[in-house]
């Protein structure tokens, strides 16, 4: 069992190295269960205006591989419509859509209005897989809503009692910086 576990693995990062190469992300969608274009969405009727990107980490142990749906249902334990993150990278580097981009998140206390939030499972390692993921995630929303690297952000900065997203922020925009080029 162990083995086919492995070998379907190594074909799902294959799949997600594939797909990414055709320009954008490909996230999975919270319910159907499939895998869609995060464009592939209809625009909402009266867009809202993103102004912040905030990296998060789901303060989970690095050997537990939970997804949006899991994550969905401890934010609706909480009294939570739904979960309150955008986008999730799961261990293997696969982006889940979380919450719809035209609603309002429940990431980050007083920042929800005009941000987005991304949110990578772990607390202190942060897999290659999962960061190239989080990389190309942010630069194609940086790119769909014309932000400036320093609009991306980690949940610390705006709260200061957090230390989320445990990834370094300079590490992290120098990176960025480079895709961009």
């Amino acid at each position: 069992m162990g083995r086919f576990i492995s070998i379907v693995r190594q074909i799902v990062l294959w799949l997600v190295r594939v797909l990414s190469r055709l320009g954008q992300p490909m996230v999975k969608s919270e319910s159907p269960p499939n895998v869609i274009p995060i464009t592939s969405k209809a625009e909402p009727e009266k867009p809202r205006v993103i102004k912040k990107i905030v990296i998060h980490c789901t303060d989970s142990r690095d050997s537990l591989d939970i997804g949006a749906a899991e994550i969905g249902q401890w934010h609706r334990r909480r009294g939570w419509l739904k979960i309150g993150y955008h986008f999730v990278v799961r261990r293997s580097g696969l982006i889940e859509r979380g919450r719809e981009e035209n609603m309002i998140g429940a990431h980050v206390k007083g920042y929800n209005v005009n941000s987005l939030g991304l949110v990578w499972v772990g607390r202190d390692n942060c897999t290659d897989d999962q960061y190239q993921s989080l990389v190309k995630l942010t630069r194609y929303l940086m790119k769909k809503y014309n932000l400036p690297i320093v609009a991306v952000v980690g949940h610390w900065e705006l709260n200061s009692g957090k230390t989320c997203p445990n990834i370094s922020r300079v590490e992290f925009r120098q990176t960025l910086e480079k895709e961009m080029q």
